[in-house]
């Protein structure tokens, strides 16, 4: 009775043994056939416009298990990802087990700056994104901005003595893109900043870039509308309310003499308001007087 007893506990022992070894070994089974299946084969890359494509590749592949495309998948769509300096994010799917899809969301850059012979591309935040000899459209120069160009790093925050023009600068791209307008540069003068659209140049001071920009755009257009290629200011950096003066004072242009040469007497220095200036009121037609100040108000 005790030796049934015990061989009854044998075979138990037994058959749970070969269960355990029969899931173990389907388990390995399914865990080699999920690697040779999901094996990273194929990258591809959409979205790009100045990012490049060996470089997404290079820094998806750089995880230690980015070999499988499950990896690649659950890793990259993670929200807290660092990416790369030209990328605002990444989305990752699976066209195949063994092929992954990669659709990128680029950065809309706020300026550029001009460093050792090429342009460095930086975010609303500052950072420096790329760095090119080729100029991006829609995105304005820098100029001015206090810069120590032998500590720049691509994906770091720009050395620069006033980290606040960043959120100036980026807060009239903002206006401008919504305006569909785009300043050739931009020049900055401590924390004042100066807008040029063609030669025309617009002084914005430091703050209240909404409302005086508001201005800017009707005021431009009339201007190319009366007098176009005149050049001059126009003066926003004290504008506050909508009954403040608005003033436009043109560079003054030299008379010319019987030869032909511009007179001594009459050249003068460009912006100078002696020459004559407009000031807008935003709804009575523009006046024009060289020789004395004509007043929009």
């Amino acid at each position: 009775m005790a030796r049934k007893k015990r061989r009854k506990r044998r075979r138990a022992l037994w058959r749970a043994v070969f269960t355990l070894l029969g899931v173990i070994t389907i388990l390995v089974i399914l865990c080699y056939l999920t690697l040779k299946l999901f094996e990273t084969k194929k990258i591809n890359v959409t979205g790009n416009q100045y990012t490049l494509v060996q470089e997404v590749k290079e820094w998806v592949q750089s995880g230690k298990y980015s070999s499988n495309t499950l990896y690649i998948l659950w890793k990259y769509n993670k929200d807290d990802i660092e990416q790369l300096p030209t990328v605002e994010k990444i989305k990752v799917k699976l066209k195949a087990p063994w092929e992954v899809n990669i659709q990128l969301t680029e950065k809309a850059f706020s300026g550029r700056v001009d460093v050792n012979g090429e342009w460095l591309y930086f975010d609303k935040d500052g950072m420096a994104c790329l760095k090119t000899p080729d100029v991006i459209e829609g995105v304005p120069y820098i100029e001015g901005m206090e810069l120590d160009t032998d500590k720049v790093k691509l994906g770091k925050m720009l050395p620069v003595t006033d980290k606040k023009v960043f959120e100036a600068i980026h807060s009239i791209t903002g206006i401008l893109n919504k305006a569909e307008l785009t300043a050739d540069k931009i020049s900055c003068d401590g924390s004042d900043l100066t807008l040029y659209f063609g030669v025309v140049r617009v002084q914005v001071g430091s703050s209240d870039f909404a409302k005086k920009l508001n201005q800017t755009v009707p005021i431009l257009a009339k201007l190319q509308e009366l007098y176009p290629g005149q050049a001059g200011v126009l003066h926003l950096e004290n504008y506050a309310n909508f009954d403040s003066y608005i003033r436009f004072v043109p560079d003054p242009q030299p008379a010319e003499t019987a030869e032909g040469e511009p007179s001594e007497d009459t050249a003068g220095a460009a912006g100078d308001d002696t020459y004559g200036e407009n000031i807008w009121d935003g709804a009575s037609d523009i006046t024009w007087d060289t020789s004395e100040e004509t007043v929009w108000q």
